[in-house]
């Protein structure tokens, strides 16, 4: 009928359902509705190219079981290069079934651009960040008084005040002195430790005592394992040949399958251990920033898991500050919008 006021069935049942809700309590309940149509909404995994467009929840349970971890830093090569490559074989067949990779892993945030070459990016990944008071990396250059910096913001500073261990095994070093210098196929820009002067000295110096001792050839790593002389945070570099930077991704391949077993065999590794693998950058020019890879192996990863959140190395020293509990965050890990690698993980 015109003019007449229509209410439907669906309406006569809300309005006799809103007279068993008192006042008081409907704000409430609309409230409730809302947070639930939100977590729909934003609940989503949504594939993207921004690294912050899915936010991962933390899962500091499942990263507290950890106590020994292990970096392994592969150079210059995109994850599409890597990912079902049949000349790595070793990678697709074996560590990502038994381990988690991220599909969506940058050396830095997509939204930063991108960042060249491979120095700054090993400084990122010990300490959240690149430029200092005193430094800004940028280069190749080996370390110097004019390529150091004094300070305290990275990593092994903060194990070592915390009276946690670190090491770092760099492939054709001789174990004879403090290594800032080319050597055979070692290059110091894939050895971010001796660029801060708490570790190499000020200037750094070939004699630094401290340095020679954290900082040992990879030769020494099995028979360390072996015994279990194995530090709370062990870096591994691989020589120029086999890291994928002169070398074939082939001739990495079976050098991962040489070492990463070495690892995962250890008593260590099998009690509380975890191996992140990942690259320094990839393989475009200077205004690239594809994803790189990020493999993920412990006895309490996910198997065979993957996901599309965004990560970058900024990550990488979230999580290991998280594992060890290091505060203050360092650098860029410290951007609540930086995900750390919690969601791999299982308890």
């Amino acid at each position: 009928m015109d003019g007449e006021l229509r209410i439907s069935k669906k309406e006569i049942e809300r309005d006799a359902c809103m007279k068993l809700i008192p006042k008081r309590y409907l704000k409430i309940v609309l409230l409730g509705l809302v947070a639930v149509a939100g977590l729909t909404k934003f609940g989503t995994n949504q594939n993207t190219n921004s690294l912050f467009a899915t936010k991962s929840t933390p899962n500091l349970p499942a990263l507290s079981q950890v106590k020994h971890v292990f970096v392994i830093f592969e150079e210059n090569r995109n994850w599409k290069e890597i990912h079902n490559n049949p000349k790595a074989a070793f990678i697709n067949e074996s560590l990502l079934v038994q381990g988690a990779f991220a599909q969506n892993y940058h050396n830095v945030p997509v939204e930063s651009g991108a960042l060249h070459p491979s120095e700054p990016n090993y400084i990122l990944a010990e300490a959240g960040k690149t430029d200092f008071a005193d430094q800004t990396f940028t280069t190749n250059d080996l370390p110097s008084a004019a390529n150091s910096t004094s300070s305290h913001d990275h990593l092994t500073y903060l194990l070592g005040k915390n009276n946690l261990s670190w090491k770092s095994y760099q492939e054709d070093v001789s174990g004879d002195d403090c290594p800032i210098n080319k050597v055979n196929n070692y290059s110091p820009k894939h050895n971010p430790f001796v660029f801060f002067q708490d570790v190499s000295g000020n200037p750094p110096s070939s004699n630094n005592a401290y340095c020679q001792r954290h900082i040992r050839p990879l030769s020494e790593l099995e028979s360390d394992l072996a015994t279990g002389n194995i530090a709370n945070y062990t870096f591994v570099s691989p020589n120029l040949m086999n890291n994928m930077h002169d070398g074939s991704i082939g001739q990495a391949d079976r050098w991962l399958a040489k070492i990463v077993p070495m690892i995962s065999d250890s008593s260590t590794y099998k009690k509380d251990g975890a191996i992140f693998i990942t690259w320094d950058e990839g393989s475009g020019d200077a205004n690239e920033n594809d994803p790189i890879g990020m493999i993920i192996l412990s006895p309490f990863v996910k198997p065979g898991y993957t996901n599309s959140t965004g990560y970058s190395h900024a990550s990488l020293v979230k999580t290991i500050q998280e594992i060890f509990q290091l505060s203050p965050l360092l650098g860029s890990a410290g951007d609540e919008r930086t995900n750390d690698l919690s969601d791999f993980f299982k308890i």
